[in-house]
């Protein structure tokens, strides 16, 4: 989990990063599922849904989270 929470200090350096602590996209869109593990998304430079799920509780989300990230960005050192 350290990799993850330094590489989102990395990564957000050059892409946001939204944190909805209001339930904002809850209100504004019900058909999204209550499952708080659904809320998370990661987006491409063009605002697609290439993952969903929260990675720093699923480990097979943060191994797909990384498959992505190296996809686009490049292998981590």
């Amino acid at each position: 989990m350290g990799a993850f929470r330094l590489a989102i200090k990395q990564i957000t350096a050059s892409a946001p990063l939204y944190v909805d602590s209001l339930g904002i996209l809850e209100k504004v869109n019900p058909q999204i599922p209550s499952n708080p593990d659904l809320h998370t998304f990661l987006l491409d430079e063009n605002n697609n849904v290439l993952l969903v799920g929260n990675p720093v509780w699923n480990e097979k989300i943060e191994e797909m989270f990384w498959q992505i990230v190296e996809e686009k960005l490049g292998k981590r050192e």
